[in-house]
């Protein structure tokens, strides 16, 4: 990225491109200060059944770029949600191995916080006085096998549990459900 003015000691870039940043975390992380927002696991994989985009299909293009390992290991499995599963290890894998702790933040807690969470990330004043409103339990989910998502999350939990309780993951489940 070339950026052809002056930037001040304050300045703040905040980069949605999920993929290419996991996946050049490592080296990113040694120049830059680096921060993940991570989401309910049951709410990503509920939000990829409804997408146009690769990760619907299990594919997740500029992670397998950077990462032979990821792209090797998703050409083995077969299904969609297999696929998917993988690619939620692997994002709360790259998180876990190259950040601290408090720099992972869950949607959750930005919600929860109207924001407020947010403030250690930035040195100036920030309003975040206005109302958040948790898109977790979204209406274009209701027609999902929820059931479905939320029993594979469980038998595969170990992708989640550093962030996320099991309880956690339930308590979306009966959301979506009563939708």
């Amino acid at each position: 990225i070339s950026i052809d003015k002056a930037l001040s000691d304050t300045f703040t870039l905040v980069i949605k491109h999920n993929a290419l940043f996991a996946s050049l975390l490592g080296n990113l992380g040694k120049s830059f200060s680096c921060y993940a927002i991570i989401r309910n696991p049951l709410a990503t994989l509920a939000s990829w059944q409804t997408v146009d985009l690769p990760v619907h299909q299990g594919r997740l293009p500029m992670g397998e770029l950077f990462d032979t390992e990821l792209r090797l290991q998703l050409d083995k499995l077969e299904t969609n949600i297999d696929r998917q599963l993988c690619i939620l290890r692997w994002f709360y894998q790259q998180f876990s191995e190259n950040l601290e702790r408090n720099h992972i933040i869950r949607y959750e807690d930005i919600v929860d916080t109207k924001g407020n969470v947010l403030l250690s990330l930035v040195d100036q004043g920030v309003n975040f006085s206005g109302q958040l409103e948790n898109q977790n339990a979204s209406k274009l989910y209701r027609d999902l096998d929820i059931k479905y998502l939320l029993d594979r999350l469980l038998k595969a939990d170990t992708i989640f549990t550093d962030f996320y309780r099991v309880d956690e993951l339930e308590n979306l489940a009966k959301e979506l459900l009563a939708l």
